[in-house]
């Protein structure tokens, strides 16, 4: 064998060669079961396994920069717009798209100029940036980064076909290269989203683009394929429920205002799962009645480390009557005078008895050991009492000192339903005595699972 054999140019030509005498098929199940970095290495060995990868290299796109990457600002063009910088770049250089700029912003590039691509992106995961975040770190990059006039066009068109955003405010922010826009556009132009994960660090969300992408009602014909939401802490950033619970205990500000942003995610047409984190309602500024659309298409709402009340909840599921699982956290605070009420409870929940299949309750409790108890562990008026008729649920997790009430002790059999398979139910709160107040409801519990032979 020559020494010609092995050069990169003859290897790129084997590679060719053996990739159109396979099967599509067999390239398809291939890269069904590869992962992103070995879709994009097919890309590159031919222009058919490059046509092949592509919809297995672009079903997903994942931008979460770690918390200690710096983003550029919006940059300082002396009063000048990024065309202008983009006016006096070579026009070779227009041909091909450069590396300047966040993924996002490459991405939306690339779907502008292949618009079919876009098609392919089922699933995203973003950062929802400040505000202030831009594109470039300096007129350079501007100039050889920037969108071009077709490009620029293309985005201003779709900009007017929104309805439900400020037009003028997007104009300007796309012309002064802020990466919140370009994140907002890049979600407009993708039609085909099943699952969105939004993760947000340390700033307030009100006046994030990809919120207004999402919830704009001239796209909410496009938006029919998604069918999960998700509005998260960022990972690297994430709290521990201890940090959570020192959270609520801390009554810091609503700082993400992510109550803002709800009715948007409900008005989503065919939305079936949404899972929030850090829902703190605003009773001030926000109207629960007009705020949360009726959608008929949710069924399961998760809403980690929320702050809502009994009355909060009641609202929630008076607008989603299909929903099936529900998981999230009702917060007292003793100092003000609130008290847990399982009546009231069990009156919200009754709302969603006839669909909820998986029920996952946690409270938080502000200041439980600083004041007076009363009777019982931070003043529970009444017990839960009866759910048998929740005729669907099949799991239940509940803090038990709302389950069992000492001073009128129940068998969980008159209780609990019937089709129960599942029980967990949650010691936090702890209260400073556990065996005087729960000692025999423990005992009951265990005997009912036994005799039921339930799971935990």
């Amino acid at each position: 064998m020559s020494a010609e054999s092995h050069t990169p140019q003859a290897l790129a030509s084997s590679l060719e060669v053996i990739a159109d005498r396979v099967p599509n098929e067999v390239w398809c199940l291939i890269l069904n079961y590869s992962s992103q970095k070995e879709h994009a290495a097919f890309s590159l060995v031919s222009r058919l396994l490059r046509r092949l990868a592509e919809p297995f290299l672009y079903s997903e796109f994942s931008w979460v920069p770690p918390p200690r990457q710096e983003l550029p600002p919006i940059p300082d063009l002396s009063g000048k717009d990024i065309l202008a910088f983009t006016k006096s770049r070579r026009k070779k250089r227009n041909r091909v798209l450069g590396h300047f700029g966040p993924p996002p912003y490459l991405l939306l590039r690339t779907i502008l100029n292949r618009p079919d691509l876009a098609h392919h992106v089922k699933r995203a995961t973003i950062l929802a940036v400040d505000t202030s975040a831009g594109l470039f770190w300096n007129k350079y990059e501007t100039r050889e980064g920037g969108l071009s006039l077709g490009e620029f066009t293309m985005c201003v068109d779709r900009i007017q076909e929104m309805e439900d955003i400020p037009y003028l405010p997007w104009v300007h922010a796309l012309k002064e290269g802020a990466l919140d826009v370009a994140i907002g556009l890049l979600v407009a132009f993708l039609p085909r989203l099943t699952l969105i994960d939004i993760r947000i660090r340390g700033s307030c969300i009100y006046r994030s683009k990809i919120f207004q992408a999402i919830g704009d009602p001239a796209k909410l014909y496009r938006l029919q394929p998604i069918k999960n939401i998700v509005v998260s802490l960022d990972t690297d950033n994430a709290r521990s429920p201890q940090l959570q619970r020192d959270y609520f205990e801390q009554m810091l500000d609503n700082q993400y205002d992510i109550d803002l942003q709800m009715s948007r995610l409900f008005r989503v047409p065919g939305l079936q799962t949404l899972s929030v984190s850090c829902f703190v309602p605003d009773v001030v500024v926000w109207d629960w009645r007009s705020g949360i659309p009726y959608t008929e298409n949710l069924t399961a709402l998760s809403l980690r480390y929320s702050e809502l009340s009994e009355d909060h909840l009641a609202q929630l599921l008076e607008a989603t009557p299909k929903l099936e699982t529900l998981e999230c956290d009702l917060v007292y605070d003793r100092s003000l005078g609130e008290h847990c009420d399982g009546g009231k409870i069990n009156s919200a929940l009754s709302l969603a008895s006839d669909t909820l299949k998986h029920l996952t309750l946690r409270f938080q409790i502000i200041y439980p050991f600083d004041i007076g108890n009363g009777n019982d562990p931070w003043n529970v008026r009444q017990s839960i009492g009866s759910m048998k008729h929740f005729t669907q649920l099949k799991y239940l997790a509940i803090p038990i000192l709302v389950l069992y009430n000492r001073a009128f002790p129940q068998e969980f059999d008159t209780i609990l339903p019937n089709q129960l398979e599942i029980i967990r139910p949650d010691w936090y709160p702890a209260i400073p005595d556990p065996r005087e107040h729960f000692a025999p409801g423990w005992m009951l519990l265990r005997l009912y699972m036994k005799r039921r032979g339930l799971g935990r």
